[in-house]
């Protein structure tokens, strides 16, 4: 929650100077921002008081097999990603009549042709649910105590929502390896399962994975080269 709360007061107070230096009011788009972070803010106090009170039911064994459960559950999102690209079942077209997706920023065509908002209306809300979900699985991964092919179905878990997200939105694309990259920065050693071997293992194991995993997706051309390039040109 602190996080979420450190950058909803500090987007909100970027928009009031940058309103000011443009001298015009907040748009529809910052506002749709704030209601975001404040619906994170309450889903995880929420979430905070649900896991409490099922951790006094449950003994200590039986609440990673929950959690993971869990994880599971809300990774199923970014395999439908998946099984709409190979069309799986006419998968593509079940979900387009399903969810009827708003993309009225881009032209149909061009949505067809390569981004998925699964069970999502926009792009935007799944890039923001995946960004979430891929740190979740990486903390309940370093942290749980779980046995070894736990860990690797988790981590399994995790690379599939990443790469899902090449298909997605580049904001997710570009910011879950920075969020990760600053989790292992300043997630306390002590807090995890293993300690420090743990997370030096992972972080030196899943650089060359995800780096395969990228290029193979670009080799095999499933996904727009050009799309991705431009967003990482912006930085």
């Amino acid at each position: 929650v602190s996080p979420y709360l450190f950058h909803f007061f500090g987007f909100f107070v970027m928009l009031l100077i940058t309103s000011m230096l443009a001298q015009s009011t907040l748009n529809n788009h910052d506002v749709y921002v704030l209601r975001y972070c404040a619906q994170s803010i309450c889903a995880l106090f929420l979430f905070d008081h649900w896991f409490r009170s099922i951790a006094d039911r449950y003994s200590h064994l039986e609440m990673p097999k929950i959690l993971t459960m869990v994880i599971t559950l809300c990774t199923l999102p970014c395999l439908l990603v998946f099984l709409q690209r190979v069309d799986l079942f006419g998968m593509r077209d079940i979900v387009l009549t399903l969810y009827k997706p708003q993309f009225h920023f881009l032209g149909e065509e061009q949505f067809s042709s390569y981004r998925y908002t699964s069970i999502f209306k926009d792009f935007f809300t799944f890039s923001c649910f995946a960004i979430v979900l891929a740190m979740t699985q990486l903390v309940m991964m370093l942290k749980m105590p779980i046995a070894t092919k736990s860990r690797v179905y988790l981590f399994l878990l995790f690379l599939m929502t990443y790469l899902s997200q090449f298909y997605v939105a580049r904001t997710s694309v570009i910011l879950i390896p920075l969020f990760c990259f600053m989790l292992f920065w300043f997630y306390p050693v002590e807090q995890i399962q293993g300690g420090r071997s743990r997370k030096l293992l992972f972080f030196f194991l899943s650089i060359p994975i995800l780096c395969v995993a990228v290029i193979s997706l670009f080799y095999f051309n499933v996904i727009n080269e050009n799309w991705i390039r431009e967003g990482i040109s912006a930085l």
